[in-house]
């Protein structure tokens, strides 16, 4: 019997260490995330600074262009740091589309309107759609 329970609490704990360990893993992943899109509209902002950033992706926009990581490190965009994974040793790695809906593709700061998706990628989590960079 006393066999029983020890195996019992020992599996209740197991659980409850996977669980919360998901629980950070996410949080640390949101936060990544966080600072990315902070970063990318930063970008975007400098790039089209009267176009309007949307959140919702257009995928019946053609892509205009792409970033990862490196590129928004070199620009300053965001601190190698703010990309630590959870094991505190890797950095994440990121791609980003990005579509520019134009009214008029001659005038790029006139009625227009941009929209972006980023992906994640670090050790242990990956988000669909990631794209090596």
């Amino acid at each position: 019997m006393r066999k029983i329970y020890f195996t019992l609490i020992s599996l209740i704990m197991l659980f409850c260490l996977i669980g919360c360990g998901n629980k950070e893993s996410k949080k640390r992943y949101d936060e990544i995330k966080a600072s990315v899109k902070k970063a990318v509209e930063w970008h975007i902002s400098a790039s089209y600074p009267k176009c309007t950033i949307l959140d919702n992706y257009d995928k019946s926009v053609k892509t205009r262009g792409s970033l990862n990581s490196s590129f928004l490190i070199k620009n300053g965009y965001i601190k190698k740091d703010e990309l630590l994974d959870i094991d505190g040793k890797s950095y994440c790695d990121v791609y980003v589309r990005i579509n520019v809906k134009l009214e008029d593709p001659l005038d790029q700061q006139k009625n227009c309107e941009v929209s972006y998706k980023l992906y994640l990628k670090c050790n242990d989590y990956e988000d669909k759609g990631y794209i090596e960079g």
